[in-house]
């Protein structure tokens, strides 16, 4: 039986964070499963259209800028990381499973992955 981490460990840390991400790890999780969606240039691991149930923002996630987005608190003091970060704490430890969310994700999605795979394992 393979253990997915939803969102990372999100029973135990606000989802879709880097606190998460580090808490399905420690547990041993198989794989970890995540949200992507662009905005701003940026790839960010986030679940919801909209900022209001998992942060102290409000609006729409893709509508925003980057400075606004990296400024947010996710939960005990998380903040919404990027593609490239989890990517970085994962390096090789565990399958990730990326669901992509909006339009225009796939390619940097990809683009991302290749990169990992180069220089994370």
């Amino acid at each position: 039986m393979q253990i997915i981490a939803h969102r990372g460990a999100s029973g135990l840390a606000p989802e879709n964070t880097l606190k998460a991400m580090a808490k399905a790890l420690e547990l041993g999780a198989s794989a970890i499963e995540i949200d992507v969606q662009a905005a701003d240039g940026e790839l960010w691991v986030f679940h919801d259209r909209r900022l209001e149930r998992c942060t102290n923002g409000k609006g729409v996630l893709t509508e925003q800028s980057r400075s606004y987005l990296e400024q947010l608190d996710a939960g005990e003091g998380e903040v919404i990381p990027t593609l490239w970060q989890v990517m970085e704490i994962i390096a090789g430890r565990s399958e990730l499973h990326i669901e992509l969310k909006g339009a225009h994700t796939a390619d940097a999605v990809a683009a991302l992955t290749r990169r990992a795979e180069a220089e994370l394992g």
